[in-house]
């Protein structure tokens, strides 16, 4: 389902305001000037979708990385002419879920010595998870709880998005009955897809109930400074609205009117734990954060990500990291950008994305090769370093590597969480990911 607000109406919002908030001005341009220098203006929370707007420390963020009392930084200071330094190079186009797939197939094979094929299961997987059917835009969302009926818009979305909720063992297995692969397997692996499936249940009613809460936030959360205009900051200052006022409201804007007061504004936090409910679609359990570092200036780079998936060994103990979530907060587009990756998220998160796989790279299953993702609010970005494991050791070792064999970062195009076409595009990786995560428990595949 998708909601979509009409130009003209945007237009006319947009208009009223634009004139509103200049005869707002014009009134009080004679009492600014008595206004004391002194006086403290409320501050409004910090934006929480940052990937798509300015950032005003973009200019300090381009020079080298800064380091702290100690003498370490994070890896989030680390920049993109720092990576050049040491011969790591963004590809300029991105890669097919397939080729990106397969090159990571490649390097687990490389590592292992074999690689598992999971394709019958995951087709019956996909298959089911094409019953999740609902998409939704944030970009369109944000537009509603501006210029549209966020009250009416939150009722729809409930009530679609609440069946998942009652996604029970006899629902599943009703949908298994019509699942096409489902029917190719042998009685064995049926029995092993049903275990399969009901583990699911709850998974997907978590994600169907945090992405009500994703939707609700993005509606009736607090107005944020990049699209709340003067009028509306001035008609919230310190009011409280009387009974009849509320009763109206409701009237207009259906039940969930006056949810704003408990819906605060969304954080990068709530889309970590969004992308975490995610994971688990898929089978990934995170585990414990490692945190990485090498030699760069005459300092140590630490790496530490917001979310670690590990290998587990064949006794089922973690032995090395499978793959790590960063959260791109200071992302900044740039349409100049010599690459893709450039285009979508800016020369510092590229950057800090470097570096957090150049941090991680010891601790991979896919040493010297590094695999992450790049969380953007609800659009997620695979990202692999591919390097010669002697670049990998004199990185370590605080050199530059050499420049005849540069080491290289392969990407994806984003791929949102919300949309049920990009979920099933990355279905099949994700999969195999958590099929690999533990392969003891998953070894009849």
């Amino acid at each position: 389902m998708e909601f979509k607000v009409t130009e003209p109406l945007k237009e006319r919002n947009k208009t009223r305001k634009a004139n509103k908030h200049e005869e707002d001005e014009a009134s009080n341009s004679d009492s600014d000037s008595d206004t004391p220098s002194c006086s403290k203006a409320k501050k409004l929370p910090p934006s929480s979708h940052s990937y798509d707007t300015t950032s005003s420390n973009d200019e300090e963020n381009t020079d080298s990385c800064e380091s702290n009392e100690d003498g370490n930084y994070s890896a989030s200071k680390c920049t993109f002419a720092d990576l050049q330094l040491l011969n790591i190079f963004y590809e300029k186009t991105p890669e097919s879920m397939e080729n990106f797939m397969r090159e990571v197939k490649n390097a687990f094979m490389e590592r292992k010595g074999f690689c598992p094929n999971c394709s019958m299961m995951n087709n019956v997987l996909k298959e089911h998870l094409k019953n999740l059917t609902f998409s939704y835009d944030l970009t369109n969302l944000r537009d509603l709880r501006v210029y549209g009926n966020p009250g009416v818009v939150a009722d729809r979305v409930t009530k679609e998005i609440e069946k998942y909720l009652q996604w029970t063992w006899k629902k599943s297995q009703e949908m298994l009955q019509k699942n096409q692969f489902y029917q190719t397997l042998d009685t064995s692996m049926q029995e092993k897809a049903q275990e399969l499936i009901f583990s699911l249940s709850f998974p997907v009613k978590t994600f169907a109930g945090e992405t009500i809460q994703l939707v609700k936030k993005i509606l009736f959360g607090k107005l944020e400074e990049k699209w709340r205009s003067s009028d509306e900051m001035e008609r919230g200052k310190g009011r409280k609205r009387s009974e009849r006022a509320r009763v109206r409201c409701r009237r207009s804007h259906g039940q969930h009117a006056d949810s704003k007061i408990s819906y605060k504004a969304t954080t990068e936090n709530f889309f970590q734990q969004y992308c975490e409910k995610f994971a688990g679609l898929f089978f990934l359990v995170k585990g414990e954060v490692l945190e990485g570092s090498f030699s760069f200036k005459n300092q140590m780079l630490k790496s530490t990500p917001d979310v670690v998936y590990q290998y587990l060994s064949d006794s089922g103990y973690p032995q090395d990291q499978l793959l790590f979530v960063t959260e791109a907060n200071s992302a900044v587009a740039s349409e100049e950008g010599t690459t893709y990756m450039e285009q979508v998220v800016g020369q510092n998160v590229m950057g800090q994305v470097g570096a957090e796989l150049l941090g991680q790279s010891p601790h991979s299953v896919f040493y010297p090769f590094s695999l992450g993702v790049v969380c953007m609010e609800t659009k997620l970005i695979f990202v692999l370093l591919k390097i010669a494991e002697e670049h990998s050791v004199s990185i370590q070792k605080g050199e530059s590597g050499s420049a005849e064999n540069p080491g290289k970062i392969i990407y994806t195009e984003p791929f949102d969480m919300l949309k049920q076409e990009d979920r099933l595009k990355m279905a099949e990786f994700l999969y195999w990911l958590g099929f690999v995560q533990d392969l003891k428990k998953y070894d009849f595949l």
